[in-house]
């Protein structure tokens, strides 16, 4: 939601030159694809784990996947690949790597798993994605 008040404090220079233009550019169509496989994969999956299972099942078939060997090259946890692919963890040592994910995936598991899903889900590609989808959706 955008903040009015807030907007207001941006100089007009600022906003004509640099927010409009870019409001009005045509984004890659990789970019578009990502965005339509998060949300239709998630859909899809979200619909399927909602009705067999719950959001902690589907958050522990996410961390189980990107361990496996079928996520080993693409999206390893255990060796940081995909959370090294958030902007927090950039260039953070292993040390830093391996208390967040002890903290925010393994002792906290039962806070918030939502939207847990929707960050391993978002750090995905859409092969990735569609991979996690053929082995514990369609299997």
């Amino acid at each position: 939601m955008l903040n009015y008040e807030l907007f207001k404090l941006l100089p007009t220079d600022i906003i004509i030159n640099h927010i409009i233009p870019y409001t009005y550019s045509t984004q890659p169509k990789i970019l578009l694809f990502d965005i339509r496989s998060f949300y239709q994969d998630l859909s899809l999956v979200e619909n399927v784990y909602f009705i067999d299972y719950n959001n902690y099942i589907l958050l522990n078939d996410l961390i189980i996947f990107c361990k496996s060997n079928i996520g080993r090259q693409l999206c390893i946890i255990g060796e940081y690949n995909i959370i090294k692919r958030t902007f927090m963890l950039w260039g953070k040592s292993q040390r830093i790597i391996d208390y967040y994910i002890m903290n925010i995936f393994h002792k906290k598991m039962k806070y918030k798993p939502n939207s847990k899903v929707k960050f391993i889900w978002g750090l995905m590609t859409p092969l990735e994605r569609t991979r996690f989808i053929n082995k514990y959706v369609l299997e």
